[in-house]
C-alpha cells in the first residue's frame, strides 16, 4: 500500500483504532482528506456572512528545504479575505542556553488584491 512505508508489515492506517482497512468507515488517504478540507472551505466562504467581522481568517502555506534545523530556506503563499501572497523566506531553530529560539522570516509579493504590493513577515518563537 503505497505511503505505508514506516508501518510494520500487516499493519495499516486506522489499524490501532479499529477501523477496517478499506471501504466505508476506513481512513482516507492525504489527498482525499486535502480534498475534503478544501470543499470544506470553498463552502464555508460560499456561505459566509458578508458583513465585516472582527476575526480574520488567514492562510498560509510553506514548503521548505530541511538544511540543518537552524537553517531551511523556504517558499510560502500567503491568503487572507484581502489579498495573496507569495515569495522567499528562511526559518530555523537555533538554541540559545539551553532554550530553543524559532525564527521566520518572508519577504512575500502581492498576487491579487488592494492592499500594500509588498509584506515583510517576521516571527520569533521562544520555547520553553
Amino acid at each position: 500500500m503505497p505511503g505505508t512505508a514506516a508501518l510494520p508489515a500487516g499493519d495499516y492506517p486506522g489499524e490501532r483504532f479499529g477501523v477496517p482497512e478499506t471501504g466505508p468507515g476506513s481512513v482516507a488517504g492525504f489527498g482525499r482528506r486535502l480534498a475534503a478540507l478544501t470543499v470544506d472551505w470553498l463552502l464555508s466562504r460560499a456561505f459566509a456572512e458578508e458583513e465585516p467581522s472582527r476575526w480574520e481568517q488567514v492562510y498560509r502555506v510553506q514548503w521548505a528545504w530541511r538544511v540543518r534545523p537552524e537553517i531551511q530556506p523556504l517558499v510560502q503563499w500567503q491568503s487572507d479575505e484581502h489579498s495573496a501572497y507569495a515569495g522567499p523566506g528562511i526559518s530555523g531553530k537555533l538554541k540559545i542556553a539551553a532554550q530553543h529560539v524559532g525564527y521566520h522570516l518572508a519577504w512575500l509579493r502581492r498576487i491579487n488584491g488592494e492592499i500594500p504590493k509588498n509584506a515583510f513577515r517576521a516571527q520569533l518563537e521562544y520555547e520553553f
